[in-house]
């Protein structure tokens, strides 16, 4: 059940996922333009920006768009520019280059320049690519202006609002399913898993009081031994065999208090372990009775310390056969 509960929430996981994505490719992170918006801007689909420039405009357009982005690459890292490009843009060394300030947004782009790049005439930068990768480069650039423009436009500005409709990147058909089946699948799957998580702690809960159960009854056995032995030999022996019992069964028994609060829950808990707490205080007062030489009161503390780890061991009893009840019904 634990491994279908864990398939079922994978693939509710992905699905819904898919879902909500409604298939579409992630916005390029450099652009922040999504396919969807420059395919519609492409195919002159945007209200109000018509596609209706020649390829020479776009030419130039992109050719503006280069040689910014040489200038200010040139300006970052002038060191690291050939000279050929520093000396066309008019600085005669890298220092020079390093103190000129960035072309304003603004400002045009020198017409020199602009035709410069047109016939291929910029040092180490040939202006080569192709009129469609020239145009989508442009029109992706106008589609960020165009963007932010609208992001930050009036809610009653019509034209704005027709510019989000166009740009919205709509949901692949079956999508809605697609999410509607992976929620679905991600509640069967949760369902499935706390079942199991139930499951699991009642079966943990029964072998946990079992070995409770086998560990008081091991005390307790001892004790009935310590008594009878407590007939017919001397104090020192007895009092050896209370120490081994102390140090050893009942030790491990009573340290773990903690561990069997957790697996028993408090109120079952606390009716079991005022026999255990109370049978651990009545063998240690066995062992210093005997210790101090007052070995038939000795000998009556063993066996009320018996009799309590036998509640202890008869409401164990009680308890499992609530639990399996419990755990039945």
């Amino acid at each position: 059940m634990k491994v279908l509960a864990t398939l079922l929430i994978l693939i509710g996981f992905c699905m819904g996922t898919l879902g909500a994505a409604g298939f579409q490719s992630p916005w390029e992170s450099a652009t922040q333009v999504p396919p969807f918006a420059l395919s519609q801007a492409m195919n002159g689909r945007i209200p109000g920006h018509p596609m209706d420039d020649s390829d020479a405009q776009f030419a130039s357009q992109y050719a503006q768009l280069e040689l910014r982005r040489l200038h200010a690459e040139a300006l970052a890292t002038p060191g690291q520019q050939a000279a050929e490009l520093l000396s066309f843009f008019g600085w005669e060394n890298a220092e020079q280059a390093a103190q000129a300030k960035p072309l304003s947004p603004d400002a045009p782009v020198p017409q020199a320049w602009v035709q410069a790049a047109l016939a291929g005439k910029v040092p180490g930068h040939p202006m080569d690519a192709d009129a469609e990768t020239k145009k989508r480069a442009v029109v992706r650039e106008r589609l960020i202006a165009l963007q932010e423009k609208v992001h930050f436009a009036d809610s009653d500005d019509k034209e704005a609002a027709e510019v989000r409709e166009a740009l919205a990147v709509p949901l692949e058909e079956g999508a809605a399913w697609l999410f509607a089946g992976g929620l679905v699948l991600l509640l069967a799957g949760g369902y499935l898993a706390r079942q199991e998580q139930k499951a699991s702690g009642a079966r943990d809960s029964q072998e946990g009081r079992k070995v409770l159960h086998g560990q008081i009854q091991a005390v307790r056995d001892d004790l009935a031994r310590i008594r009878e032995l407590a007939t017919h030999s001397d104090g020192a022996e007895v009092r050896s065999q209370l120490t081994t019992l102390q140090e050893g069964q009942l030790y491990d028994l009573t340290s773990n208090f903690e561990h069997w609060t957790k697996v028993l829950g408090f109120d079952d808990y606390a009716r079991i372990w005022a026999h255990v707490a109370s049978g651990e205080r009545l063998s240690n007062r066995a062992w210093t009775l005997y210790t101090d030489g007052y070995p038939t009161e000795g000998r009556a503390e063993i066996a009320l310390a018996e009799l309590a780890f036998e509640e202890a061991h008869n409401e164990c009893i009680k308890e499992n056969n609530r639990e399996r009840a419990g755990f039945s019904g």
